[in-house]
């Protein structure tokens, strides 16, 4: 038995660094902060050593800004930078659950850990926690470290307060109301102030709200962690119904942002119930009180985000195969007539969606009109290479998309913030068999965060309208009246 007695015993340490409940000492933060970060760190090297053939600068994986996302992710295949952000958020959750617990050990309020995921402050807040001592009546008195069966025990006091205090009506109206007052709050101040679309607004916010929601259903009765998550996921379908209604955002985007939000949900519903199990000895008039550590989370975080934001410049490249010899596609890239009216599905939700294009003189400095379904990209050009290269800046581009909601059109400022195309290229290499490789290429700048998710989103659209035009490229190249006739 001895032979395992050191293995099992080093398990029970992971498992009590590691779970959601229960106070955390100086030492156990410390150490489990640092060997997290050291196996992120070395974790992530690898994979960009792998997949890129270099080692980043580690102080680009710990404090990453977002103006050095461009070098970072270079070379980088496509699916990368989403992986990367999949694979951060677990850490990001244990980040905050691993500071909520420190901070019940300190005596200090639990909503103190929720600056954890709060660009450079969290480093501060790290320092501060690492050596605040510890605070034994908090320890002793709390009700995370109750044995014998905690949630019989909370059940019972929900019962003694229901029959003492009557009606929960009023908290549970607050409650549901966090996610429309986070969600207008977030549009006020990140998007109309600050004029960004960063991490506090698709990070911090939703996590926030959420714990919010979960906490104060469990203000006044415990209700348990299911029904924490439930109020949470529909206190935040009301945000984005008011989103709606308010005509601040349309009904795609706010589907787009759909998958992210439920995942910070979750985690935030996840420690919001956290949360009040900590605060869940007895009711305290000074309890909302405890709340106000996360008063300047949200706008500090912004102002962070204000100052980081440098959206990077990205590159999408679509390739097909044109059975045509390069002189003839060359002509079909130029200019070409207007595509055929049926589309996939995918442009009919409103995404723009390519119509024609015409070209005004030739050669370097001619201007080339390419016609969307929500208008017209001018593009002066840069490079004439016939038959081998075409290379344009844009000079004007007009929305990406129009989005699908009950008062007609909705202009949000990412509709000319968000996607800036920058410049493009044709690149036309001929093949053995007299046919051609025909690929588009688009360089734009994204600004919304996180960027790894969004990319996602934003790579697919740009690829969806490239397919469209190569296609229709490769339907004119290989039609029999273009081809060159023999004599």
């Amino acid at each position: 038995m001895d032979a395992f007695a050191r293995p099992h015993a080093m398990l029970q340490t992971v498992k009590r660094r590691l779970q959601l409940l229960g106070p955390l000492s100086q030492t156990d933060y410390f150490l489990t902060a640092v060997l997290l970060a050291i196996f992120k760190t070395f974790t992530e090297a690898l994979g960009f050593v792998i997949f890129t053939d270099r080692f980043p600068p580690v102080w680009q994986l710990w404090l990453p800004k977002y103006s050095t996302f461009e070098t970072l992710f270079s070379g980088a295949p496509d699916w990368f930078p989403p992986a990367y952000f999949v694979w951060s958020i677990p850490f990001a959750f244990l980040a905050l659950s691993l500071s909520v617990r420190r901070a019940i050990d300190a005596g200090l309020s639990p909503w103190w850990g929720l600056w954890a995921i709060v660009p450079y402050a969290n480093v501060l807040m790290f320092a501060a926690l690492a050596f605040w001592p510890r605070e034994v009546s908090s320890i002793e008195g709390s009700s995370l470290n109750d044995e014998n069966n905690p949630e019989q025990r909370l059940n019972a006091e929900t019962e003694r307060w229901e029959k003492a205090h009557g009606s929960t009506a009023g908290t549970d109206i607050i409650a549901l109301l966090m996610g429309p007052a986070m969600a207008l709050f977030s549009m006020a101040f990140y998007v109309y102030g600050l004029g960004e679309y960063g991490i506090a607004l698709f990070f911090l916010a939703p996590i926030h709200a959420a714990a919010w929601t979960a906490f104060l259903v469990n203000c006044r009765v415990y209700r348990g962690f299911l029904p924490s998550l439930g109020w949470a996921m529909l206190s935040a379908a009301l945000g984005a119904f008011c989103l709606l209604a308010f005509a601040l955002e349309g009904a795609i985007c706010i589907a787009m942002a759909a998958p992210i939000v439920a995942i910070l949900t979750l985690l935030g519903a996840l420690l919001g119930w956290t949360i009040s199990l900590a605060e869940r000895q007895a009711f305290r008039n000074d309890r909302f009180y405890s709340l106000a550590p996360i008063a300047l989370v949200l706008p500090v975080g912004g102002m962070i985000d204000a100052c980081m934001f440098s959206p990077p410049l990205r590159a999408v490249r679509t390739v097909t195969i044109v059975d045509a010899p390069p002189e003839i596609v060359w002509q079909n890239v130029v200019s070409f007539p207007d595509l055929p009216a049926e589309r996939e599905w995918f442009f009919d939700l409103g995404i723009s969606c390519p119509v024609g294009a015409t070209i005004e003189g030739q050669g370097v400095g001619a201007v080339r009109h390419c016609r969307f379904t929500t208008g017209t990209f001018v593009e002066p050009i840069t490079a004439w290479n016939a038959p081998h290269r075409l290379a344009f800046d844009v000079r004007e581009q007009p929305d990406p998309m129009r989005e699908l909601t009950p008062w007609g059109h909705v202009h949000t400022p990412h509709m000319t913030q968000g996607l800036v195309c920058e410049r493009g290229e044709f690149r036309l290499e001929p093949l053995p068999d007299g046919r051609t490789q025909l690929s588009g290429t688009t360089w734009y700048r994204l600004g919304l965060a996180p960027h790894g998710y969004w990319t996602m989103w934003s790579d697919v659209i740009i690829h969806r309208i490239h397919h469209r035009v190569l296609n229709h490229v490769r339907t004119l190249s290989e039609s029999s009246e273009n081809k060159p006739r023999t004599k």
